[in-house]
């Protein structure tokens, strides 16, 4: 329980570096507050793509070695799929953390554009293009500062 009140103090940290990581894990504890459950669920929801890639490395590590490969390249071609497998679990869980800490903050994620290049209109995004077209810090909507 413990470690999900304060998994989120990495991101407060990220999101604010001015503060300490006291008040880091202060924040979180504020955060997690009735969210543990339901960070406990997302968590579950990964163990299929855990077991997924367990069995992908296993299927190829026997395949590799009961082939006609030898035992340097079968190493070789397990380790590629279990890097790749890794990396993409890894990558994938560490988005939906951060995308669940936007969702304790109360903010929303950019809008998702369909295939044909309009905004996709989801009850999440509200249609928002202001991801496309920031604002100038400084007022105003000119695109020509951050060129």
């Amino acid at each position: 329980i413990a470690s999900y009140r304060y998994r989120m103090a990495e991101y407060a940290l990220i999101d604010d570096p001015d503060i300490s990581a006291l008040e880091a894990i202060r924040r979180s504890k504020r955060m997690m507050l009735n969210h543990k459950w339901e960070l406990f669920v997302v968590d579950v929801s990964f163990i299929g793509w855990q077991i997924l890639c367990t069995a992908v490395v296993n299927i190829i590590s026997q395949l590799g070695f009961v082939a006609v490969l030898p035992n340097a390249a079968a190493t070789i071609l397990v380790l590629i799929v279990d890097t790749a497998c890794s990396m993409f679990l890894t990558a994938y869980i560490s988005l939906t953390e951060a995308g669940f800490y936007l969702y304790l903050l109360g903010q929303q994620a950019p809008p998702v554009h369909s295939t044909d290049g309009t905004s996709g209109q989801s009850p999440y995004n509200g249609g928002n293009d202001d991801w496309d077209h920031p604002q100038n810090p400084f007022g105003g909507n000119d695109q020509s500062w951050n060129q």
